[in-house]
C-alpha cells in the first residue's frame, strides 16, 4: 500500500496552495505563462479575496414572517391543471366538472377522484380536499406532494412506488 493511498482527498496540501500565476510560471516556458497571463487579463498574479467574517453578533436565521413567505408555493393555475389533466387524457370540460377553483388559489373535489391507471405522477398543487374517495391506483410513477391536504372517503393507492407516509392525506 502507498503512503499516498491513506492522504485525506480533502485535505489542502501546501503544494496546491500556490496562486495561479505561480503554477503558471513553474510549469509553462515563460512565453506560454505570458501570453496565458494576457489572454486571461491578468497583469499580477491572482490573488483570492480574503473572506469576510460576520459579525458574531449578526443573526443570519429568518424571521417567522420570512420563513412563510420562503414555504409558501405557487398554486397551479386553471390553465396548468388543463396541462396536467391533457397530460393523461382529459380535457378543459372535465377539469372544470372536476374541480371548484377558489378564490385563494386552491381547489376542491367535491366528489370523487378517480386518477387509477392514468399514468400520472402528482397530483397539482393547491388541491386542498377530494371530499369523496381518491384513487391513483396503478400509477407507478406517482409521488405524494402534500396534496391533497384531506380526503373524505377512501384513499387508493395499490401498485403504485410509495415507499413512505410524507405528503399523506388527511382522511376524515
Amino acid at each position: 500500500m502507498s503512503p499516498d493511498s491513506l492522504r485525506n482527498p480533502f485535505h489542502i496540501s501546501q503544494l496546491n496552495q500556490e496562486s495561479p500565476a505561480h503554477l503558471m510560471n513553474t510549469h509553462l516556458p515563460p512565453a506560454e505563462a505570458q501570453a496565458l497571463t494576457e489572454a486571461l487579463g491578468e497583469e499580477e498574479p491572482s490573488k483570492s479575496e480574503p473572506q469576510q467574517d460576520l459579525p458574531p453578533t449578526s443573526d443570519i436565521s429568518m424571521s417567522g414572517e420570512e420563513k412563510k413567505e420562503v414555504e409558501k408555493e405557487s398554486y397551479w393555475t386553471r390553465e396548468q391543471y388543463i396541462e396536467w389533466a391533457e397530460s393523461f387524457g382529459k380535457d378543459e370540460d372535465w377539469v372544470d366538472g372536476t374541480f371548484e377553483f377558489q378564490k385563494n388559489g386552491t381547489t376542491v373535489v367535491n366528489g370523487e377522484l378517480n386518477l387509477r391507471n392514468t399514468e400520472v405522477k402528482q397530483l397539482p398543487i393547491g388541491l386542498m380536499e377530494v371530499k369523496g374517495d381518491l384513487n391513483v391506483s396503478e400509477n407507478p410513477s406517482f409521488k405524494l406532494n402534500g396534496y391533497p391536504k384531506k380526503v373524505g372517503g377512501n384513499f387508493v393507492c395499490y401498485a403504485t412506488n410509495l415507499f413512505s407516509f410524507h405528503g399523506m392525506p388527511e382522511i376524515k
